[in-house]
């Protein structure tokens, strides 16, 4: 039960630190407009399936928005979602969590996003927990 509550409570954060639902309200219900990018839209559907606090797992089975393998695109499409550094610790979390609890494929996504968040400057650069998601990859790589 608390661990439910503390991973719908990260995945909140997330999206309160960016205002997800302000920035992504033109493209919910009577107010969506047919002239919505293509970017945006895979922007929403990353969001829905990476934070939507509903889930009860900390992610979606198959996650078909972040193909992990994609790091250029990865890198410039994360870097254009996320614009406060505040929302890169949440993640981190996430991922720590998934790897406590054994869930390898889902705790890899969370912390190459928390990784690549540091890269493209989301987050304090002197940061140095930016290290703990690089000894949780090692391992990830170990099990």
């Amino acid at each position: 039960m608390h661990f439910d509550k503390g991973m719908r409570n990260l995945k909140k954060s997330v999206i309160s630190f960016e205002d997800f639902e302000g920035r992504f309200r033109e493209l919910s219900g009577a107010q969506a407009s047919a002239e919505v990018s293509l970017e945006k839209v895979k922007q929403k559907m990353f969001i829905d399936e990476f934070f939507d606090p509903v889930h009860k797992e900390i992610l979606p089975k198959d996650t078909k928005s972040y193909e992990i393998k994609n790091h250029p695109y990865n890198e410039k499409f994360l870097q254009s979602l996320f614009l406060r550094g505040e929302s890169v610790l949440p993640i981190q979390n996430l991922g720590e969590m998934a790897y406590i609890i054994q869930k390898y494929k889902e705790a890899f996504s969370l912390l190459d996003i928390a990784l690549k968040l540091y890269k493209v400057g989301q987050g304090d650069p002197h940061n140095t927990l930016k290290y703990k998601v690089l000894s949780l990859f090692g391992s990830l790589l170990d099990t």
